[in-house]
């Protein structure tokens, strides 16, 4: 049975340590078997043009766990597994925020899905982006 965990990440403004959303796809054999996610207080500014990316405002985080809060319970389930990843965006935000509160970078096997998808399919219609991967 192959287990991995897509994730995806949004930021309040340009400093990717910024976390403000974090959403977990878990699969099993390719099948979304559970999914998590939650918004995270980035305890930093939003950038108006990261809002009108995502749709998350400042009223929609407050009173949500900051990145260490959310931290042992992602340790837990990420430790020793596959984490699909979407370009570095994701990895790297992860990184910062490590960096940023002083944790532990988590042991994890980083794979990302547009590396992937580059060597799956050469010249790709319409492109390597998620929807289009999706």
């Amino acid at each position: 049975m192959t287990r991995f965990y897509a994730l995806d990440v949004e930021t309040a403004n340009p400093d990717q340590s910024t976390i403000c959303q974090i959403g977990v796809g878990i699969f099993e054999d390719g099948v979304l078997e559970d999914s998590w996610s939650s918004y995270i207080e980035p305890l930093d500014y939003f950038h108006l043009r990261f809002i009108d990316i995502h749709g998350i405002t400042p009223k929609m985080v407050k009173r949500k766990p900051t990145f260490p809060k959310v931290y042992p319970f992602l340790r837990q389930i990420f430790v020793g597994s596959i984490v699909v990843h979407h370009s570095p965006f994701d990895r790297v935000t992860f990184r910062k925020a490590f960096d940023r509160y002083g944790l532990e970078p988590f042991e994890v096997q980083w794979l990302d899905s547009v590396q992937v998808a580059r060597k799956t399919w050469n010249n790709l219609e319409g492109g390597y982006n998620l929807a289009n991967l999706a």
